[in-house]
């Protein structure tokens, strides 16, 4: 099996790394000779798909099938147009993207089909969250505590969505939905640093039971609704109010279908594959005991800082390790002679408290080998 993902930035790192755990070929395309997951692959095409069309069918001619892994509207436009004319399974979805995209037509869609989420402007009290329509993720999101505040956010924001600023712990479920067969998958928690960006994910058998099943009805009536085909993830905040749906992403996420792997061994990319081409016999969703931690960390001016995933966007001579201080994998450019750099530090333990030990005692670690002075861990609340 060989398949072509479009795109090397973040999602394109999840898939290549899950599909080479699969055992799968991969052609990576992108126009960035720098893309952070260049260089994890051994085989790949540079190619502006918008413009050079006949490139990437010439070089997707040998692939089973296109796993698109980017957000760009020019590329998967193009990427929809082309592969409405060739022989080959694009695993996307491009009605449900296009509600999911749209923070906008997404709550539109919650609204129509009475899924339970957040207030919006101006029912809601301050403080409120502020975030762009069209955004992806934690780009552009502002918390504001008044309409002074307000007002000067709204300058310079088109189309922005406002809603009430929730408390609560925050949490995400992958949803697959292939030919009317729907499967939920595995709960993880989610942690965010102060500018809301996703720094740490944490997988464990430990999720209660009734939060469990009630995301897992959320994701399938979701699934449902949009007729899917394909794969979405969901993020919901637990508020003293109850479940709030936050978001709802149609593409292949990141962060969570690693550490999703690592605790149960479900691997995403494999089962959209098998799914896909109709060879998936029987999805084992048994939660593992095993615990993962799945987060972002900076050297820099003798500070380490846990950092949301935006670090990793811009990376490059990214390679993979094992046993990395103590870490059970990592990813990461760093460098043994020194100077500045980053990693996804990947942890994997039998119980929650042994895999947090473990994450601790590498952070220790790093920090005395380099003679570190300072450590941050910020959060939304500092």
């Amino acid at each position: 099996m060989k398949i072509a993902i479009v795109g090397g930035g973040l999602q394109g790192i999840e898939i290549v790394y899950l599909a080479q755990q699969a055992g799968y070929e991969v052609l990576l395309v992108d126009k960035d000779k720098s893309a952070p997951a260049l260089n994890l692959v051994t085989e790949y095409l540079i190619c502006n798909l918008v413009e050079e069309e006949g490139q990437f069918l010439e070089g997707v001619k040998d692939v089973d099938l296109i796993f698109p892994a980017t957000e760009n509207d020019a590329a998967l436009a193009t990427l929809r147009r082309i592969c409405s004319k060739i022989d080959l399974p694009v695993l996307f979805d491009w009605q449900a993207y296009q509600i999911s995209s749209s923070k906008e037509r997404s709550k539109q869609f919650f609204i129509e089909n009475n899924i339970p989420q957040s207030k919006s402007w101006p029912e809601a009290d301050f403080p409120v969250i502020i975030k762009p329509s069209q955004a992806s993720g934690s780009e552009g999101v502002y918390q504001v505590d008044n309409q002074q505040q307000l007002t000067e956010v709204l300058s310079t924001l088109e189309e922005p969505i406002i809603e009430e600023y929730l408390v609560g712990p925050s949490y995400s479920i992958e949803v697959i939905a292939i030919r009317g067969q729907v499967f939920p998958l595995a709960v993880t928690y989610l942690d965010f640093d102060q500018i809301f960006d996703c720094k740490r994910v944490i997988y464990s058998g430990q999720i209660e039971e009734w939060l469990e099943d009630e995301l897992a009805n959320i994701c399938t009536k979701i699934a449902q609704r949009l007729s899917l085909e394909g794969i979405m993830d969901l993020e919901v905040i637990v508020s003293k109010e109850g479940i709030k749906v936050l978001e709802i992403d149609a593409r292949f996420p990141s962060q969570t279908p690693i550490t999703v792997f690592y605790g149960t061994g479900l691997n995403m990319v494999e089962m959209l594959v098998e799914l896909t081409v109709g060879q998936y016999e029987e999805v084992n969703l048994t939660n593992s005991e095993r615990a993962v931690i799945y987060e972002h960390i900076e050297v820099q001016d003798n500070r380490l800082t846990v950092c949301g995933e935006h670090i990793m966007a811009e990376a490059d001579n990214l390679i993979i390790k094992d046993d990395f201080f103590g870490a059970t994998k990592v990813l990461t450019n760093y460098d043994p002679e020194g100077g500045e750099w980053i990693a996804t530090l990947i942890f994997v333990a039998d119980s929650l408290n042994e895999v947090f030990r473990k994450r601790n005692q590498t952070l220790t670690e790093i920090f005395n080998q380099h003679q570190l002075e300072e450590f941050s861990d910020p959060t939304i609340f500092d």
